[in-house]
């Protein structure tokens, strides 16, 4: 069964695979950055417990941004898109995948 669809030329199927942005489909670190100096952890949790269980939540001195990390990736998903662009304390945070714990890069 030939299913031809927008154009029915594809290329050996690679585009199923590698669709996910960060490399690592186990990652569940989310990048919260543009964040309110006066944010603190649990200011942050806050709006991420709707998506499931935080499993931590870290923000750097000085850095004006936050990770946080869900203990599922559907969960963490669904909260970048939930929450990328809303404003968490004063300021519009701008969401995306973080480094997972096991390959950190300082």
């Amino acid at each position: 069964v030939v299913l031809a669809g927008g154009g029915g030329h594809s290329s050996n199927g690679a585009v199923a695979q590698g669709s996910q942005s960060d490399g690592d489909s186990n990652n569940t670190t989310i990048f919260v950055g543009g964040l309110d100096s006066e944010i603190n952890d649990e200011d942050l949790r806050q709006p991420f417990l709707q998506f499931g269980d935080v499993v931590s939540v870290k923000i750097p001195v000085g850095k004006g941004c936050g990770f946080v990390q869900l203990a599922d990736r559907k969960n963490a998903e669904e909260a970048i898109q939930a929450l990328n662009g809303t404003v968490i304390g004063k300021q519009t945070v701008r969401l995306s995948w973080g480094r997972s714990p096991g390959n950190k890069h300082v």
